[in-house]
């Protein structure tokens, strides 16, 4: 077994409520990431593993083809610790790619799917990638920016390799008329997904890990100044935070469904459905697009036990189950996790109302490889409104003053900090982030919390003004520089506000250059050019001047008082 780099005192407040069946300190195995799959393949060889379409696969067809593109991408020339980068929506093809590219020694770095041009390029040059699994339909956006990325070799799939029969023969010959007109992918350096499955055997070569060091996913979180940080996640991170998670949420192996529709490029995502299912052996339901009806049908037909998703995704459900009474059924449904962004208060009480269901909120970052504090899911368990429960076993927590680094008392509010054998090594060729954010192994999170006298902790909002939307982060600086970037615009502001439905909606306030002119619409305009869609604002208003402090810093609250109030007035 692993050891743990640091155990948690028992002082700890959130001990003395802590659940009686749940140790304060784990062992973990000692093992690369990808075991968690050979394990239930040799345990539940013929259980399924994945439902996608309705097309189904079990855990030894699903191992057999993660060996095989283990093998397929040694033979293209991946090393250990090479970067391997997903471009992909959620798909069979995304947890064959993840497990193989583990197994080839390779770290996996995902990109969302919805990265503009400019995006994605930084990405791909900052992590270093020399190969990429990329959906077809994602093609002309990668060619547009290879020559400018380290991608030497591009894997391409269609979204159709994995569906079930009847539908694969549909999509094949609209396929076939595009391959046709030649606007299908192609290159002396591309290679078909699944014909790398057929032409490979699953005997590769195995690779000897560090689990402590090597790294398995560097997962890409934005930054204040508008530039993306690589998250480096160890083998041992993931490991972790994936035995926390079978701790805190007792299963039944090889008897749980989950239905995964939050992104598996989020480790958010990649955590709660691939690897913490996957310790279960669980059957994971894919999603590859959130919509409200094939989320509900998924829950509905394959009885799905757990189910987790951001706040605005619930409201959705509760307004399609509305819209539909007796169509569909969460009666299955014995996990309902919430989070990556704050739940509104009400929202609890209609799922308890309307559904029978407990909304467990918890809290989590890519800093910490997915989730690192939950409530409980017990019906005895206290819930206390906007409280994200307590730390997991082996997370040690503090509340300080972000100025003076002073520990703060119970109630206390001030920036949060975590410590543990999850958190993250640190940030890809980023020492001046590294010297920021971890000081004597505690992760400074940017996020201001406060803990109660009994050991439950509440998140009060982000240290640097990021925005929430829809589960998303999203970082003002990097808009303010797109719109600045224009040479229209003297200065932005970009701020987030209370929206029931996103979590938060952004309103981007700007002065402009002496002299010009300009539509809001029209910067609408850029910002879609060179922003994924939910970072783009709702509005943009234009001011003369920013209010402003003594020293001449833009008073960012001024704004977003002003901004809540004309919003009410609408």
């Amino acid at each position: 077994m692993a050891k743990a780099t640091y155990q948690v005192p028992e002082e700890r407040i959130w001990f003395k409520n802590y659940p009686q069946d749940i140790p304060h300190h784990l062992d973990y195995p000692d093992v690369p990431l990808y075991w968690f799959l050979d394990q239930a393949a040799e345990k539940h060889p013929d259980k399924t593993a994945l439902v996608f379409m309705g097309k189904k696969m079990t855990y030894q067809k699903l191992k057999n083809l993660a060996d095989r593109f283990a093998s397929s991408l040694q033979k293209l020339g991946v090393k250990k610790g090479d970067k391997v980068a997903f471009l992909l929506p959620n798909c069979p093809q995304f947890v064959i790619g993840f497990w193989g590219a583990l197994k080839a020694g390779a770290c996996l770095s995902p990109a969302n799917p919805l990265y503009s041009e400019r995006e994605l390029e930084e990405m791909l040059v900052d992590s270093e990638a020399k190969f990429i699994v990329v959906l077809d339909a994602l093609w002309p956006k990668l060619k547009k920016v290879q020559e400018k990325t380290g991608i030497e070799k591009v894997i391409v799939t269609g979204i159709e390799d994995f569906f079930p029969l009847p539908l694969k023969i549909i999509i094949g010959l609209k396929n076939s008329f595009q391959k046709l007109k030649g606007k299908g992918p192609k290159g002396k350096e591309v290679f078909g997904f699944k014909d790398l499955l057929k032409q490979s055997t699953p005997d590769y070569q195995k690779v000897s890990f560090q689990i402590e060091k090597d790294l398995a996913v560097l997962q890409y979180t934005g930054g204040t100044t508008g530039k993306p940080k690589g998250v480096m996640l160890t083998h041992l991170n993931l490991i972790v935070n994936t035995w926390q998670l079978k701790y805190w949420f007792s299963q039944q192996e090889g008897k749980e469904t989950i239905v995964g529709v939050i992104p598996f490029f989020h480790v958010g995502g990649m955590t709660s459905s691939i690897t913490w299912g996957t310790s279960w052996a669980s059957k994971l339901v894919i999603i590859p697009r959130f919509h409200t009806k094939p989320t509900l049908k998924a829950i509905t037909k394959y009885k799905a036990t757990s189910f987790v998703a951001v706040p605005a995704i619930y409201i959705a459900l509760d307004r399609t189950m509305k819209e539909n009474p007796g169509k569909y059924s969460f009666e299955s449904l014995e996990l309902v996790g919430a989070g990556m962004a704050p739940c509104p208060r009400d929202l609890f009480e209609t799922y308890k109302k309307a559904y029978g269901k407990k909304l467990i909120e918890g809290y989590g970052l890519s800093e910490n490889a997915g989730v690192t504090f939950q409530n409980l899911n017990t019906p005895e368990a206290e819930y206390r409104a906007g409280s994200i429960g307590f730390p997991f076993p082996d997370t040690d927590a503090k509340i300080i003053n972000s100025e003076t680094g002073e520990i703060l008392g119970p109630n206390q509010p001030g920036e949060l900090c975590l410590k543990g054998p999850h958190i993250t090594v640190g940030y890809w060729k980023n020492p001046e982030e590294n010297a920021k954010a971890i000081k004597d192994g505690w992760l400074l999170t940017g996020d201001m919390a406060r803990m109660d006298q009994d050991g439950y902790f509440y998140i009060l909002g982000r240290k640097d003004d990021v925005i929430g939307v829809k589960g998303f982060q999203v970082y003002p600086r990097e808009i303010e520089n797109v719109l600045e970037d224009t040479n229209l615009v003297g200065e932005a502001a970009v701020i987030g506000i209370p929206d029931y439905y996103a979590g938060q909606k952004i309103i981007a306030y700007v002065t402009l250059e002496k002299g010009k002119q300009v539509l809001p619409q029209d910067l609408l305009k850029v910002c879609r050019e060179n922003l994924a869609p939910y970072k783009v604002p709702s509005e943009i208003r234009i001011r003369e001047d920013m209010p402003r402090s003594p020293a001449r810093k833009i008073l960012k609250y001024v704004l977003r008082e002003e901004a809540i109030k004309e919003t009410k007035k609408t």
